[in-house]
């Protein structure tokens, strides 16, 4: 974020009116060793604050509708009870990160639209371990913090670029200009602009071996940045994730439950200095 597109001053006030609101506080849900990350730390409010366009009070209210959204639906909560096994069948049918970063250090997401499928979709539908939703609790996309740089289509069907000629009318000018629909031939040097090759899935004619749906495989700068507790690995453990403060240590922790019983399960520290693994949150 920078001074010249992002003033100091408007975030500072930003900031001031979610203090004001109470939006700060530390929510009940969270254990003791529970951080903040992704609810209401610095890192979540500068994601508000762009995504309003450095409006403060634009960002303060969408900030204040997906808290409330997030409280009625008790996430906190789901995402530290639900079964490990039904968060990854969830989580193949979401945009998700592969483990890799472009050239400027944002992390990559990939979302598989063959991964839609009838089966799928039906287990996920009955799976009935999350929070019953509707369009009153549900957050939409006004109440959610979409923060992104890049969005590339890639194999999409010869009738998608009409159609999206007539459905962007509907949408933020300044999310359509990040979209880009490419041709395969077009994909590689594309995507090369801001991705090392092997940081490129082999399906896209890069070097990374990806599996869609598959679990983040860490490049090697993150890896080196993480102390694995127990056996060393390249891929994060499955099930829903996130960081601790053990020990005053940033732990990352595998949590959830399994077979009815929570789980808390460290497996690495970051290491001291480490930064840019913030994508647990």
């Amino acid at each position: 974020m920078t001074e010249s597109t992002n003033p100091p001053s408007l975030f500072k006030e930003f900031v001031e009116l979610c203090e004001k609101e109470g939006l700060l506080k530390r929510p009940a849900e969270l254990t003791l060793e529970d951080t903040t990350d992704g609810i209401n730390d610095e890192t979540t409010l500068k994601r508000f604050f762009i995504g309003r366009n450095s409006d403060p009070h634009g960002a303060l209210q969408q900030f204040k509708e997906s808290l409330s959204a997030r409280k009625q639906v008790q996430d906190i909560t789901t995402y530290s009870t639900i079964d490990v096994n039904i968060y990854e069948q969830t989580r193949k049918i979401y945009p998700h990160w592969i483990g890799r970063r472009d050239t400027r250090g944002l992390p990559i997401y990939v979302y598989d639209v063959a991964a839609l499928d009838p089966p799928t979709l039906a287990a996920y539908d009955q799976s009935g371990s999350l929070p019953q939703t509707n369009s009153a609790t549900e957050p939409n996309q006004a109440q959610r913090a979409f923060v992104f740089y890049d969005t590339v289509v890639i194999n999409a069907p010869f009738y998608f670029p009409k159609l999206w000629a007539i459905v962007k009318n509907f949408i933020d000018p300044r999310t359509t200009e990040k979209l880009v629909i490419l041709s395969v031939s077009e994909t590689l040097p594309r995507l090369q602009e801001t991705i090392a090759i092997e940081n490129i899935p082999v399906q896209f004619g890069g070097q990374f071996e990806y599996e869609p749906g598959g679990l983040p495989n860490l490049d090697e700068g993150l890896r080196k940045q993480l102390r694995w507790v127990g056996e060393s690995r390249t891929k994060l453990p499955a099930g829903p994730l996130k960081w601790i403060v053990r020990d005053g240590q940033r732990t990352a922790v595998v949590t959830g439950s399994a077979g009815g019983e929570k789980v808390c399960v460290p497996f690495a520290v970051l290491e001291e200095g480490g930064e840019g693994v913030d994508t647990m949150k």
